[in-house]
């Protein structure tokens, strides 16, 4: 029988979120009154995370990872699109912006690395600009499953610790 999340379940899930957000804003240098972000679509994503971890503790008897969670978070990030950009100006829709980076935090927390210049660099070495381009493409694109995304987490994760040594 399935639970609900908690209360606190949901905050730390939104915590997160605006996190991501708030560094893809920084990152690209957008300013808070260009994109809107829809609280009630980031609780869906949430709650649907819930129920995935929850499903798969039922059925697998065992935790589903973190990077793997990432995965199907960007999934439901592109499905529900919580982000509108006001006056979109960029290549992609931000909401693939919003997933990619959500996937590749959790790929170096995953890693265990520190967030450092040199880290970044490596980083920056292993997943190229050309990388970057082609995979935020394809998230605009194509459908990607759940299941996809998992693997397409895992494997940035794997790209990441490799980068690390």
């Amino acid at each position: 029988m399935y639970n609900p999340p908690t209360k606190e379940y949901i905050d730390s899930q939104l915590t997160k979120f605006n996190e991501i957000i708030t560094y893809l804003a920084n990152r690209y240098k957008i300013a808070k009154n260009e994109f809107m972000v829809s609280k009630d679509l980031l609780i869906k994503i949430s709650k649907r995370l819930h129920q995935r971890e929850d499903y798969y503790q039922h059925f697998h008897n065992k935790k589903l990872a973190q990077i793997r969670r990432a995965g199907i978070a960007a999934y439901w990030i592109l499905k529900y699109s919580p982000l509108r950009a006001i006056h979109p100006d960029k290549k992609y829709d931000i909401n693939a912006y919003f997933a990619y980076y959500f996937m590749l935090s959790a790929a170096v927390s995953e890693s265990a690395a520190e967030a450092t210049v040199e880290s970044s660099k490596k980083i920056k070495e292993a997943i190229t600009n050309e990388f970057e381009d082609n995979f935020l493409r394809s998230l605009s694109e194509y459908d990607i499953s759940k299941e996809a995304f998992m693997l397409i987490a895992e494997c940035m994760a794997l790209v990441v610790k490799q980068a690390m040594k």
